[in-house]
């Protein structure tokens, strides 16, 4: 990093000194849809404010979940996100990660 002889330095420098623009979140559906990678996220006024990066089942939780980025601007002020599932605007619900809590014990 100190002598920034690497591809995406730039980037990553001026990241480091003024933030992203975007911040990775969970999601969980409250419908029996499934979330998919590449789907948009909308917020209550209709406005994009990101995409979904990967999501699936959880047989754990028993629910659709997802990760996503979401622009930064949006992430205080949008009380509720949806999401664009075969046309049709969809709640969903913005969750901590990790959806299931990791109790395990390193020695």
């Amino acid at each position: 990093m100190e002598n920034g002889d690497f591809d995406g330095y730039d980037r990553i420098a001026k990241e480091i000194e003024l933030g992203t623009s975007r911040t990775r979140i969970g999601l969980k559906s409250t419908s029996k849809s499934i979330l998919r990678a590449n789907m948009s996220l909308y917020n209550n006024e209709g406005y994009k404010i990101g995409k979904i990066t990967s999501g699936g089942f959880s047989p754990t939780l028993n629910l659709s979940i997802a990760m996503g980025y979401i622009k930064n601007k949006y992430l205080d002020i949008s009380k509720k996100i949806f999401c664009s599932i075969r046309g049709k605007m969809e709640l969903i619900q913005v969750s901590k990660l990790p959806f299931v809590n990791l109790n395990y014990k390193r020695s």
